[in-house]
């Protein structure tokens, strides 16, 4: 599982960049070296994607289990 990619996926979902989901300037360069493998993802990282796209499963984008979204992981 590579979570770099777990998140280019969810920017890709959400047709989103980096630029658009930083608070600011410095933030969007930390996402970026993260996201691109400059430096190690941390947790406000994750966190972040995690607030800023709540669909998202964290089971998923942590672990790689189940569906992207939590919408999708819900029994019919």
């Amino acid at each position: 599982m590579d979570i770099r990619k777990q998140l280019k996926d969810i920017l890709l979902h959400y047709n989103a960049t980096l630029n658009s989901i930083a608070v600011d300037n410095a933030m969007q360069t930390r996402l970026s070296r993260q996201v691109n493998g400059g430096s190690a993802i941390t947790y406000d990282t994750i966190l972040h994607f995690l607030e800023i796209f709540p669909d998202v499963s964290a089971e998923w984008l942590l672990r790689g289990k189940g569906e992207m979204l939590i919408s999708d992981n819900l029994p019919n």
